[in-house]
């Protein structure tokens, strides 16, 4: 068994090692710098995601030794096919370094060290969030501990979760594996922001948006709430949305030079396996671009199918599965006439928001404190191709428009029933995220041409980011540090910066001394990964207090003991190495069956209750009351409002 330094410093060196493979096939399209660099992220993706799920066929898909050896093999391969990127990456980064003046390295410094300030309070304060909790972790956790990612596992009683896609979930799974550690989970949604941010400033520059209005759409972008309350915890619409994007600036690259459609199709199929919301938006991009590269494309065909074939498989399996298995390639979520229905639990709370326009007037305070800055950013898309009549400005709104009108038609965008629809409805527009990036380009696009034309544009930009900014000071702790903990981080980089301009300039290190960089900061995340869960649990009360009982039981921290709960489970009691397995106890579990787990596990049964939000059905009622009554001669050992544990381990 390695040790959790080894472990971590492993996962550095398969990162950097597909990162270098991905950086060589992504030099075979003629790019260059930052082309080159955004060619390589879908790429070395898609091969981590493929990895996992091909070694899982044989139950070692988590293995980190296993996972490690197909890094290196991947590395080996293409080094031994593809000719070595020229010039490298690391001298590129370099050179552009000795370019900078003063102020340019001050002001990078600067934005590194609050970067870097915020990715070390986030690992002070981790967040998982209650999707994350519910069934995102448990879901990675069974994977690591079962070998087999992809596979479909359930957590939520009468809600199966396990037919979501799950892209998001295996990639991530991947660095699990690795590191044995919850660390890669609480570092990879600010990197799928810088991602999203830095691709977008790409794409816009790619399509001749002035560098001002670049800035001020990726800032509006980037400051909505929508995205900023997901940067502490396991979401899915953040990185669906970075993918997106990313798609976008290679399409963009695309008009210039057609082979970087291949790593744009991988990047629209990660994109649409972490969640379907990015479909339409994906397909117009790729449309796009292929239209405008369509004589040059017969060259490209094998790379071009290459790139269909795996963004099939890393973001096209759960469809097909499900269409095959429950008739839907959207189920549970939507259903067809010859599948199988959409569960009970989603019925009863599926109101389309097109259906019940009416509810919107009296409930608008609830979407604009959600929305807050993006609704002017959908407006200002509305009217884009009045202010410049030019074709792209229209076909960016209207890509926008039906992103629109398809999350409207959705199901949970409207609750007319009960008092549950500003939490679910409300909650639903995180769903609008692809048609405000939309939005956002096709204003952008109007303010090209400069001058007057750009007034209105850079208005509506200044003050969404300023409605956004408001709404994110609100959010406060546990979403964002204060103030003067970015404050510190970006004095730090900036002295940091300064100190290298009046030094010797920046020059590339050899590749020996480049892995051991690696090495060893992969290493050091070792540092943080030990009682994250304890911090995690001091920063969200969690399930009544019940898994933080557990967590606090002696023994938890270095013990194996599972954790069963009926109804849904807690993922942050897998603990810091994942070594405790976390179950849901089957709807028709036998009495025995049950008593003995509580002599072997941690038995969590929640007390019959009314939901906050839906009627639960009652067929979920009597299995919870059965399993209590299986249990009336056995003294629980926890009690709270909610939950009774069984289990003295």
């Amino acid at each position: 068994m390695l040790t959790a330094a080894a472990q971590h410093a492993l996962l550095g060196l398969s990162i950097a090692a597909l990162a270098g493979a991905s950086l060589r096939l992504a030099s075979l399209s003629g790019s260059r710098g930052i082309d080159r660099a955004i060619a390589a992220l879908p790429l070395a993706a898609a091969a981590a995601v493929l990895e996992a799920l091909l070694l899982g066929l044989f139950g070692i898909g988590t293995n980190p030794i296993a996972l490690g050896a197909a890094a290196a093999a991947t590395w080996l391969l293409v080094r031994a096919r593809v000719p070595a990127a020229s010039p490298r990456p690391v001298d590129e980064l370099a050179g552009w370094w000795r370019e900078q003046g003063p102020l340019a390295r001050t002001g990078a410094g600067a934005l590194t060290g609050a970067l870097l300030a915020f990715g070390a309070w986030l690992m002070r304060y981790p967040g998982i969030g209650q999707d994350g909790l519910s069934y995102h972790l448990p879901a990675i956790a069974g994977w690591v501990q079962s070998g087999s990612p992809g596979a479909v596992v359930d957590y939520f009683d009468d809600l199966p979760t396990g037919s979501y896609p799950i892209t998001h979930e295996v990639l991530l799974s991947w660095s699990v594996g690795i590191s044995r550690s919850l660390v890669t989970l609480t570092l990879w949604p600010v990197t799928t922001l810088v991602m999203l941010a830095v691709a977008g400033w790409h794409a816009l520059r790619s399509l001749r948006v002035p560098r001002p209005m670049a800035g001020l759409t990726v800032a509006a972008l980037v400051t909505s709430p929508l995205l900023v309350v997901q940067v502490n915890g396991i979401y899915t619409d953040l990185p669906a949305l970075a993918w997106l994007v990313v798609a976008g600036a290679l399409c963009a690259a695309a008009t210039a030079r057609p082979a970087m459609l291949a790593p744009a199709i991988v990047a629209a199929g990660l994109a649409v396996g972490t969640k379907a919301t990015p479909l339409a938006p994906a397909v117009a991009a790729l449309a796009a671009a292929a239209f405008v590269a369509r004589r040059e494309l017969r060259p490209l065909a094998r790379p071009l199918a290459l790139a269909a074939l795996a963004a099939l498989v890393v973001g096209g399996t759960w469809f097909v599965r499900n269409l095959i298995v429950h008739g839907s390639p959207l189920w549970p979520l939507m259903a067809t006439p010859f599948g199988d229905p959409v569960p009970p639990v989603l019925e009863q709370i599926d109101g389309r928001l097109i259906s019940d326009l009416g509810s919107i007037p009296p409930r608008s305070g609830e979407y604009a404190g959600v929305v807050s800055g993006s609704l002017l950013l959908l407006a200002g898309a509305l009217i884009a191709p009045l202010v410049a009549r030019r074709r792209e400005v229209a076909l960016a709104a209207a890509v926008a428009g039906a992103c629109m009108l398809i999350w409207a038609s959705a199901p949970y965008t409207g609750y007319p029933r009960g008092e549950g629809f500003d939490s679910l409805a409300a909650g639903a527009a995180r769903y609008l995220l692809p048609a405000i990036a939309a939005s956002a380009l096709a204003v952008a696009l109007a303010a090209r041409s400069g001058g007057r034309a750009a007034l209105l544009p850079a208005l509506v930009f200044l003050a969404a980011a300023a409605w956004n900014l408001e709404r994110d000071l609100e959010l406060g702790f546990p979403s964002l540090p204060s103030a003067p903990v970015i404050a510190a981080g970006a004095l730090v980089g900036a002295l940091a910066g300064l100190a290298a301009c009046a030094r010797v300039a920046l020059r590339a290190p050899p590749s020996l001394a480049l892995a051991a960089i690696v090495v060893v900061a992969g290493a050091l995340l070792a540092l943080p990964a030990g009682g994250y869960v304890e911090r995690h649990m001091r920063v969200v009360p969690i399930a009544g207090g019940y898994a933080s009982w557990i967590a606090a039981r002696p023994g938890f921290r270095d013990g194996d003991r599972p954790v069963s709960a009926a109804g849904s489970v807690n993922g942050a009691l897998v603990g810091d190495r994942l070594s405790h397995p976390v179950r849901l106890i089957p709807p028709k579990e036998s009495c025995a069956r049950l008593r003995r787990r509580v002599a072997e596990e941690w038995v969590a049964l929640p007390i019959p209750q009314p939901h906050p939000l839906f009627e639960i059905p009652p067929a979920s009622l009597r299995r919870v009351v059965r399993l209590h009554r299986c249990l009336a001669a056995v003294s629980p050992a926890y009690r709270d409002h909610g939950y009774l544990v069984y289990g003295s381990g």
